[in-house]
């Protein structure tokens, strides 16, 4: 299979494919564009309601199946969907709230969006008290996810972001 460059209009292999080692099988080559193209999955759910974390677990659970992703990261990548978007529909005046997975290089990332008002994060460094109602959520998405961040986005919301390493799950 060639790929061309349309500004240079020669055979360029596909991001992550070495033009001195190209994978040798079909079934390689597909892999090996997958990796490189990585996947991505979106969804908006309402930020008014109290059922929108669950219809995010969801949706978030059959793209990591689609994708393969082994069972103790989609069960953590989950757990981090509820809980931004239970923090988004709780601590927000959204009316949606978007929620992006994206796959690539060996990391699942989890982003959600909400529409404001911007703030800064602050993930507890220790242990909540366990006797109290709320507190807990960003400590636990920092527990489950290699990284955790935030930034305001253009909407003047907040988008916090997980990244999980998968370790060869790809």
């Amino acid at each position: 299979m060639t790929y061309l460059s349309a500004a240079h209009l020669r055979p360029v292999p596909p991001v992550g494919i070495q033009a001195e080692n190209p994978p040798a099988t079909l079934a390689d080559r597909v892999a090996h564009r997958r990796i490189a193209r990585g996947r991505r999955w979106a969804t908006a759910v309402n930020g008014r309601s109290d059922l929108s974390p669950g219809r995010a677990r969801e949706r978030a659970r059959r793209a990591c199946r689609r994708w393969s992703v082994p069972t103790g990261q989609t069960e953590a990548a989950v757990v981090i969907v509820s809980e931004l978007v239970t923090n988004a529909v709780t601590h927000t005046r959204s009316t949606r709230v978007l929620v992006v997975m994206a796959l690539a290089d060996g990391r699942l990332t989890v982003s959600v969006s909400d529409q404001g008002p911007a703030r800064p994060i602050t993930v507890p460094v220790v242990e909540p008290d366990p006797e109290a109602e709320h507190g807990r959520g960003l400590w636990l998405v920092s527990l489950l996810a290699d990284a955790v961040g935030h930034r305001a986005t253009a909407a003047a919301g907040t988008r916090v972001w997980a990244r999980l390493n998968l370790a060869g799950a790809v």
